[in-house]
């Protein structure tokens, strides 16, 4: 008795029982988005967490580096070489916080907000070939429903309601 040949993936790689698996699929998509984007960055000397990065820090500036690195998910061991290596290209400054002193609030310099305005041209090329690929429709539902997949979920495996506070003083 012959065993049935390996399943497939959509870049051709025999990957057995794997092929089933939802966070096995949508871990492989994100590492060939991510390599794409990658790519498309590298003549600017960027990658994509250096331009999440630089991102969250113009879109939310006056954050401390710790905030930006858990908003982010980067551990502080792997973000504050990250703000340093910033620092020295002159994309960022980080100044005391005026809340905490013992914390740095980040900046953007005006070379920082120009290497992220050539990046974002990279980036919304990158999101309209992806966009291409699936369609107006699909990649809208696909980006709702990776925010319903990255809401933490409760112990039955539905995701978290939020509860509301009344008026009372209770919660809904």
């Amino acid at each position: 008795m012959m065993d049935a040949p390996p399943r497939r993936s959509a870049v051709g790689f025999g990957v057995g029982s794997l092929a089933g698996l939802f966070g096995y699929a949508l871990r492989r998509a994100q590492l060939q988005v991510a390599a794409e984007l990658a790519d498309s960055l590298r003549p600017l000397d960027l990658r994509p967490a250096t331009f999440s990065v630089l991102a969250l820090i113009r879109d939310r500036p006056g954050l401390s580096q710790t905030e930006i690195g858990d908003l982010l998910g980067i551990q502080r061991a792997n973000f504050v070489p990250l703000a340093r290596a910033l620092e020295r290209m002159d994309w960022i400054e980080r100044r005391p916080s005026s809340r905490d002193r013992r914390q740095n609030v980040l900046r953007l310099t005006p070379s920082g907000c120009g290497v992220l305005r050539r990046a974002w041209v990279i980036v919304r090329d990158h999101e309209a070939r992806i966009g291409r690929r699936l369609g107006v429709a699909r990649r809208r539902e696909v980006l709702q429903l990776l925010d319903k997949l990255s809401r933490p979920a409760a112990p039955s495996g539905r995701p978290r309601r939020h509860r509301r506070a009344t008026s009372q003083g209770g919660s809904t």
